[in-house]
């Protein structure tokens, strides 16, 4: 919990988002974590240096994760996850109106998202095939790579299509 919620006070796009857009737009009724954060960057950032307590997320830690305990060990990618899932859903719920096309361009899709482009070209025909794919998280194999810009290098490697793939390809 702790890890998490120090990380997200110190994103910069977050942090610009909340203290500029969300104040204004926020329509939830209860507890909203977008809220829950920015009360904590100020008591963090106004504070003489003493501790915080994140007593907002302890207290509606079940709103959160259903199945997070606190005091209980539990894994902090996990509640990133869950902190993030809930600003989008708490987001789209205040505006109605977000087209559902659309719905991959909230503040928090900004923040934690991208989008991956995959271009696969026909060695026999040179056709190219462009698809696009927005995520929220990418998986990188940090096992086997010295640092992270080798296993994102290895993630967007070329590949050659071959056998049942490529007849795959040539059927689109």
């Amino acid at each position: 919990l702790n890890s998490t919620l120090q990380c997200l006070l110190y994103t910069p796009p977050l942090i610009n988002y909340l203290l500029s857009d969300h104040k204004k737009h926020c329509r939830s009724q209860g507890f909203c974590v977008s809220c829950g954060l920015l009360q904590l960057y100020n008591a963090v950032h106004g504070s003489s240096g003493g501790a915080c307590r994140p007593s907002a997320f302890i207290h509606h830690l079940k709103l959160i994760a259903k199945h997070f305990c606190y005091g209980r060990q539990e894994d902090a990618h996990e509640f990133l996850i869950h902190v993030r899932d809930k600003m989008i859903q708490q987001f789209l719920h205040s505006h109605p109106k977000v087209d559902s096309t659309k719905k991959d361009t909230t503040p928090a899709h900004a923040v934690f998202g991208g989008k991956l482009v995959s271009t696969v070209t026909c060695s026999q025909c040179s056709y190219q095939s462009h698809t696009n794919e927005c995520f929220l998280g990418l998986g990188l194999d940090v096992r086997h790579s010295e640092t992270i810009q080798q296993s994102f290098n290895k993630l967007c490697k070329k590949e050659t299509l071959s056998g049942t793939k490529l007849l795959q390809m040539r059927k689109v």
